[in-house]
């Protein structure tokens, strides 16, 4: 697998966006905020198809052993709201 490594520096709003975005749950770290943002950067041009998301995730809850009812995704999604 490729690997690309960054050393981001982030200042002013940038840096008081990022630690907002945290501080309210949107992500664990700066790092998975990071991820996140350029998946959804991809998805936004095209480049990731969101069946191809939904897929990926599918296949990542199944590997973990979680299991959800619909009564927890429905909660899930109410909160995200």
């Amino acid at each position: 697998m490729e690997s690309i490594e960054l050393d981001l520096r982030l200042k002013g709003d940038m840096a008081n966006t990022v630690r907002e975005l945290i501080s309210r749950g949107y992500s664990d770290s700066e790092e998975d905020l990071v991820r996140a943002a350029i998946t959804f950067y991809a998805s936004q041009l095209g480049l990731i198809s969101p069946k191809s998301l939904h897929k990926n995730i599918l296949r990542k809850i199944k590997l973990s052993g979680r299991k959800y009812s619909d009564e927890d995704i429905k909660q899930q999604i109410k909160e995200i709201r």
